[in-house]
């Protein structure tokens, strides 16, 4: 039986780059592109390598034992991608990061239209 592995340097560190986004709108493209990432050893390789190297003065970062698992090729990889992307999720729930409180009917409206239609893209190429 294989070591459960720890996701949450990983999801955390993911969740605080979607979360410094000001903007709603921002907040909701960056995690277009992980969402994207996600799927793809590779690409999410490359969203955490920049993700870590803009992390913030005190942030904390990921380091190869923290990523290794997720970016690996081995079979059953996409698991611990796919339990990733719930940990991500859960992070920014918990964080509120989607509350819509105080904003103008006209700002809902518009994020509703941005979500659509990064929704209806097709995840791969």
């Amino acid at each position: 039986m294989s070591k459960p592995r720890d996701l949450l340097p990983a999801a955390t560190v993911l969740a605080d780059w979607i979360t410094d986004a000001r903007e709603p709108a921002d907040r909701i493209r960056r995690t277009d592109t992980y969402r994207r990432a996600s799927l793809s050893p590779h690409a999410l390789a490359a969203l955490l390598a920049e993700v870590n190297a803009h992390a913030a003065a005190g942030r904390p970062e990921v380091t190869a034992d923290d990523i290794e698992f997720l970016v690996s090729d081995r079979p059953r990889r996409w698991e611990d991608r796919m339990v990733l992307t719930s940990t991500v999720t859960q992070l920014l729930s918990e964080r509120g990061t989607f509350d819509r409180a105080g904003m103008s009917a006209a700002e809902s409206a518009e994020l509703n239209a941005l979500v659509e239609s990064l929704m209806s893209r097709p995840l791969a190429p």
